[in-house]
């Protein structure tokens, strides 16, 4: 285990005895540098007691009380939240499950997304996407640390803006290399006829919009058949390895330390919009046809789950979910052929994460 920085404050605070008034001098002077938030106040208070200062303990401790009250609406909202996507995931997956023991869940018809494309056209594709997104991503990491003092683009705002920016970069080369391997291939000259498979070819088709309005219709479903699913493996992972350290999602960095309209559209654009339209492009729209190629379903569902799992940074803790997400994304492109479902489902799961980390920020 790590030390704890600051130990004198941590000792002062908490081990048997009392305190000076000098001891308590240094221990209020230290407390400050520690990253804690309200809890500051609940250290100052064991401070103060300890100190023989019980006035001014219950000063402290009642202006806490008076910070935290509004936040008692929020949390109530997050644990209701909770319970609701809970207990609805739950009859969800019930209804499902019995669909699909009783024969009833059967397969939209139509081809996977890209189907008049060769494997190595989609193999490419991919990899040439992940790779500059990846790049990207550890070219603005090196800029940003070498940048020297305050700059704007080591604001929030400067940060994700970039990043949508390498986003849109990796999809706009991955979607060149779809294209150009779409003009090898006649008659059809580019891929977007296959983008959506399933989806209208024209919004004045009546049938087609109750197509795209059924699968969006999935795609809520999907999610909330994942909840009660991410959940329990979120639970089991960190009830075998509970002492397992696990990096922070760079979004929920980014959300923690988002303050600014501005930096909320970034934010909302980047995350709830522009990473899941790109990830399910390229890994449920390019990856997995090339993968149900040479597997049947349930192996290309795993196998392109487990990719989906190993290239986020949340090892080992968020391995499991996310695992358990990308075999429900996989799943339902499967059944519906169609990415419309698998994105509505990715951007609620996005939205839902940025909402609740913006719930849990405390002044």
């Amino acid at each position: 285990a790590r030390p704890l920085p600051h130990p004198e404050v941590w000792r002062a605070a908490y081990a048997p005895g009392t305190l000076t008034p000098a001891e308590l001098s240094t221990a209020l002077e230290a407390l400050p540098a520690l990253p804690l938030a309200w809890y500051s106040d609940l250290v100052r208070v064991q401070l103060y007691e300890k100190a023989g200062q019980p006035a001014r303990a219950r000063e402290v401790l009642d202006r806490l009380r008076e910070r935290l009250q509004p936040d008692l609406a929020r949390m109530t909202l997050l644990v209701s939240l909770v319970a609701a996507g809970l207990l609805l995931g739950m009859l969800v997956l019930g209804v499902l499950g019995g669909q699909a023991l009783l024969g009833q869940l059967r397969r939209a018809e139509g081809a996977l997304p890209f189907s008049t494309l060769s494997t190595r056209t989609l193999v490419e594709a991919f990899i040439l996407w992940f790779f500059v997104l990846s790049a990207g991503s550890w070219g603005l990491r090196q800029i940003l640390g070498a940048l020297p003092g305050p700059r704007p683009l080591l604001s929030a705002a400067g940060q994700m803006l970039l990043l949508l920016m390498g986003q849109l970069a990796a999809a706009g080369a991955g979607w060149a290399l779809l294209t150009a391997g779409a003009r090898r291939r006649r008659p059809r000259p580019t891929p977007h006829a296959d983008l959506f498979s399933a989806a209208p070819s024209s919004t004045a088709d009546a049938a087609g919009l109750e197509r795209v309005a059924r699968n969006i219709a999935w795609g809520v479903l999907a999610y909330l058949a994942a909840v009660p699913l991410l959940l329990i493996s979120a639970a089991l992972l960190s009830r075998l390895l509970p002492n397992v350290p696990t990096p922070p999602n760079p979004a929920v960095n980014l959300a923690l330390s988002t303050r600014g309209p501005v930096e909320w559209v970034l934010l909302v654009a980047m995350v709830v919009v522009a990473a899941p339209v790109f990830e399910e492009l390229f890994f449920r729209g390019v990856l997995y046809p090339a993968l149900r190629r040479r597997w049947r379903a349930p192996f290309a569902i795993g196998a392109s789950a487990v990719l989906f799992a190993l290239v986020h940074p949340q090892l080992p803790l968020g391995f499991l979910p996310i695992l358990v997400l990308g075999s429900v994304l996989a799943g339902v492109l499967e059944l519906r052929r169609s990415l419309v479902p698998c994105t509505v489902a990715h951007m609620l799961n996005n939205g839902i994460a940025i909402l609740m980390v913006s719930l849990l920020r405390m002044p």
